[in-house]
């Protein structure tokens, strides 16, 4: 987060060039979430990344320069990466990227519907959305503890759905307070 403070002092006072900054910005943070250019070296990267990002802020580079956008060398995850992500509590990466991309997409409580916030998240319990057990009878090679296996709910759902089948409460969801499969869909 450092070089972001620092890069945003010498964004442009006029309108469209502190846009700009603003999305170049945006784009380097979530590449930098998103691919591998921060797991080893980290102060030499950022230090690399903060120096072309300055110049071109200030008109005197090109995005294609910076980095952490080389798509060659640091590509953002494939389908099979994501699938492999380990369970956020793991500090992975990786599957923390895919936790706060959920938040920023607007992520709720299938039960509640409470929003997911960094101003909650710390009362949220991580949750298999799929049981272990149920899981590992379905399907053996299916890793439970996957990233795209994690929910975050409160507590009261938690203890309300514990370990029940996801069908099972997912019906019971839909039919409390005529919610209706489409609602708890888009809570999905």
């Amino acid at each position: 987060l450092a070089p972001l403070i620092a890069l945003w002092v010498e964004a442009p006072e006029t309108p469209n060039e502190r846009g700009n900054t603003r999305i170049l910005l945006k784009k380097y943070l979530w590449r930098a979430f998103f691919t591998e250019r921060y797991d080893r070296a980290v102060p030499t990267a950022i230090l690399q990344d903060y120096r072309v990002l300055k110049k071109i802020i200030l008109g005197k580079r090109e995005e294609i320069e910076v980095p952490c956008f080389d798509e060659d060398e640091y590509p953002l995850p494939n389908v099979e990466e994501i699938i492999r992500s380990r369970w956020p509590r793991y500090k992975d990466r990786l599957a923390r990227a895919l936790l706060l991309l959920t938040m920023r997409g607007g992520a709720e409580d299938i039960k509640d519907g409470a929003s997911l916030s960094l101003a909650n998240v710390q009362q949220r319990h991580y949750h298999h959305l799929f049981p272990i057990a149920w899981l590992r009878e379905k399907d053996p090679d299916a890793d439970p503890n996957s990233a795209l296996n994690c929910i975050l709910i409160n507590r009261r759902t938690n203890s309300e759905i514990l370990a029940k089948e996801p069908i099972k409460y997912l019906l019971e969801t839909c039919e409390a307070d005529d919610l209706g499969e489409s609602e708890i869909r888009r809570r999905l």
